[in-house]
């Protein structure tokens, strides 16, 4: 498994349209063509003064899959919600190739 991490920080003037407009459509879009195979959405516990920061995780096959969707579907879509928002959001990504997932079978009894 390959996942695909965006960080933002979001301005606080911004935080309740950006998330609308994050889990409405941000992520549909970008889970549309069905390469990207989940998104998991988390908000960042520890925030800095310049407002809340949120961690968005795709999840797909492989490398790749993930290099083939960035290069020939990202841009459109990202640069809509990108556009949109900036300066009051800033963002950075990170690629990240899972190893191995450790399940603890007590903690799901």
């Amino acid at each position: 498994m390959y996942i695909y991490n965006i960080t933002f920080q979001v301005s606080p003037e911004i935080e309740k349209e950006w998330l609308d407009f994050l889990k409405q459509k941000f992520i549909p879009q970008m889970l549309a063509s069905g390469v990207l195979q989940s998104a998991l959405t988390s908000k960042i516990v520890a925030t800095g003064d310049s407002g809340t920061s949120y961690s968005v995780q795709f999840k797909t096959k492989d490398k790749y899959t993930l290099d083939k969707f960035l290069k020939e579907e990202f841009d459109a879509v990202f640069e809509k919600f990108y556009l949109k928002f900036a300066p009051k959001m800033v963002f950075f990504a990170t690629e990240l190739d899972v190893l191995d997932e450790t399940i603890n079978k007590k903690a799901n009894e």
